[in-house]
């Protein structure tokens, strides 16, 4: 017996194979990145953590989210530091907590690789129909509310 095409397990299959073909169209950034300022798979889950996070990050916080050890968050952190990527200071209510958020440098290099990111996203966007394009982004809309994504507004264009 064969899963209906709008089974859950199949509708997945589809939905993972998309991501997987955005995220190798879209890795290149990633890869410059690490090369460039030498990251261990660690480190760039930090920064990729830091990015997403609304605050500054207790250390703890950190290991949670990455599943790394204390020790080894503390190290992967240092590193950050020692390459300007990421701030770290000392928590307001609690001198003993370590606050990190991303620097200067790393919200840059964390800006590129977003920008390329949705540069991949818009170009296979780009193969759509607009008919196909809308259908898609109502059908988004449920999987975005569950996962509470921001709706984002369009960007107006300004002609001159």
């Amino acid at each position: 017996m064969h899963a209906s095409p709008n089974s859950p397990e199949v509708v997945a299959e589809r939905l993972i194979g998309v991501i997987h073909a955005l995220m190798q169209s879209g890795q290149g950034p990633i890869l410059e990145l690490a090369d460039r300022y030498d990251l261990t798979l660690t480190q760039l889950k930090i920064l990729m953590l830091l990015e997403g996070a609304g605050s500054p990050l207790a250390l703890h916080e950190i290991a949670a989210g990455t599943g790394l050890s204390l020790p080894a968050t503390g190290r992967a952190v240092d590193a950050l530091v020692r390459g300007k990527l990421v701030t770290r200071r000392e928590d307001e209510c609690d001198r003993r907590v370590k606050r990190v958020t991303l620097a200067a440098k790393g919200q840059e290099a964390m800006g590129r690789v977003a920008t390329a990111r949705k540069r991949s996203a818009m170009a296979a966007l780009g193969k759509l129909e607009s008919d196909e394009l809308a259908a898609l982004a109502e059908a988004l809309e449920p999987l975005a509310a569950a996962h509470d994504v921001p709706r984002t507004e369009p960007e107006l264009e300004l002609s001159r």
